[in-house]
């Protein structure tokens, strides 16, 4: 597998009241439902059926059928709570094995959390810099940020809920 893209978005930094209110069990409950979930995140998913069970380490590990109507992706999740989520996606006519991943991000130093998107694809060459290719990196960005949204306003309504 060769990285054909990696970017960090960040989730909270200490200026942020957030940081002060979001928990780690907060942040990792809402990436594993981002996963056992996919069709709440992904407007063009019509579906999804998640079978769950746990590997010999000991991790969760999920397979996905993803339902987009005229397409169905196939999928693996494997979950080490703390440290990451890692999907791969075999290869079949239309695209290259490839796998994606979002790890935890907290620099010591200034106390932000961030995830890391890992991209990677089976291929021979690196992704190029044309139009095709920097599109889908953008897409790929944009997916990512909106996931953060998404997990940020639902860590926000459970504190309004709360309190």
């Amino acid at each position: 597998m060769m990285k054909i893209h990696e970017h960090l978005v960040k989730v909270c930094s200490p200026l942020d009241p957030l940081s002060k209110s979001m928990t780690q069990a907060q942040l990792w409950r809402w990436l594993e439902w981002f996963v056992r979930h996919p069709h709440d995140f992904t407007e063009a998913m019509e579906a999804s059926h998640v079978e769950e069970s746990l590997d010999e380490q000991g991790r969760s590990v999920l397979k996905r059928e993803l339902d987009f109507g005229s397409m169905k992706v196939n999928d693996k999740v494997i979950i080490e709570v703390g440290r990451c989520i890692r999907t791969e996606v075999a290869a079949n006519e239309h695209w290259a094995a490839g796998a994606f991943t979002i790890t935890v991000v907290q620099p010591k130093e200034n106390g932000s959390v961030f995830l890391k998107f890992t991209y990677e694809e089976d291929r021979d060459e690196p992704m190029g810099d044309d139009m095709i290719s920097n599109l889908r990196r953008k897409a790929y960005e944009q997916k990512d940020r909106d996931m953060v949204d998404l997990i940020v306003q639902k860590v926000l309504e459970e504190d309004a809920s709360v309190n």
